[in-house]
Formats: structure tokens, C-alpha cells, sequence
């Protein structure tokens, strides 16, 4: 999921680059690069490098900004295995808009309780399986997984 920015971005950040190049190539030809002397061909690559590059640098940073933050799949298999067990009041739910296999990625603000320290707020963006969605709202205590070695890593123990 994490990888999806670069198999869109790039090719069309390449693109825009080659057709750049190709841009730059003719018009080192050319006697000056005065806007007379551009031809057809070299609006042409002008306008694809810019609507290329334009794109493929969108595309990323709108891809990156939705899963910037996103638990992966190995932190929340290790945290499974080593992490502490605590709870947690959900004080804000909002759907992000993304969804892998019909299930939900939300993102939360959670007031983390644990025992060990004053209790401590943490924004978290983890997928969901759908059916455990109706269990999640804002004021609801849920179970909560803690990173022993960075406490400011925490997943939602929901299955």
C-alpha cells in the first residue's frame, strides 16, 4: 500500500522528465531561444514535460499524505507479539477515504491509559476489518497494543 505513490508517480514524473529533455535537446538546436524559433513539436513536449511533471508530483504527495502514518502490517503483527496491552477513549473517529479488501482505514485520536505513565493522547491511522467498525466511536474505551520501546506506537487491538 505504502509502495502504491511510486508505481503512479513515477512513470509519470519519468515521462515528464524525457519529455523535458527532449524539450531542452531541440531547443539547444535552435539558434536562440527566442519564443519565434519554438516549433509544433516544441510546445508539444513543453506542455506534456509540464503536465507530467505536474501529475506524477501531485499524485505523490496526495498518495503520501493518505498513508503517511498508516500502521504496516509488520508493526502490528510485532506489537501483537511484544506489545503491552492497555486501554484506550477514542476522542476523535474520522474515516480517511481509503480501503484495501472493503475494509476501512481510520484515523483516530486516542487518550491512551496504560498504568505506567499520566495518560497520553496519540493520533493513530490503522486499517480495520469492517465488521469491527460499528464497535469504534468517539467516548468508546477499547483495547490498545503499546510499543515497549516507543510508547508513542500504538495499535488498536481490535480484530
Amino acid at each position: 500500500m505504502r509502495n502504491l505513490k511510486y508505481f503512479i508517480a513515477a512513470p509519470l514524473i519519468i515521462g515528464g522528465v524525457v519529455a523535458l529533455y527532449s524539450l531542452a535537446s531541440g531547443l539547444a538546436e535552435k539558434p536562440s531561444l527566442d519564443w519565434e524559433h519554438w516549433t509544433e513539436d516544441d510546445w508539444l513536449a513543453g506542455f506534456f514535460a509540464a503536465l507530467m511533471l505536474t501529475t506524477g508530483i501531485c499524485f505523490f504527495i496526495s498518495l503520501h499524505r493518505r498513508t503517511d502514518g498508516l500502521v504496516s502490517g509488520k508493526t502490528l503483527s510485532q506489537l501483537r507479539e511484544k506489545g503491552r496491552p492497555a486501554r484506550a477513549e477514542i476522542l476523535e473517529l474520522e474515516d480517511t477515504g481509503m480501503t484495501v479488501d472493503d475494509d476501512p482505514v481510520v484515523q483516530m485520536l486516542l487518550r491512551v491509559h496504560d498504568g505506567a505513565r499520566p495518560p497520553f493522547q496519540v493520533r493513530i491511522k490503522q486499517l480495520v476489518n469492517r465488521l469491527a467498525v460499528p464497535q469504534l466511536s468517539e467516548g468508546v474505551l477499547v483495547g490498545v497494543l503499546i510499543d515497549p520501546d516507543n510508547p508513542r506506537i500504538v495499535v488498536l487491538d481490535v480484530e
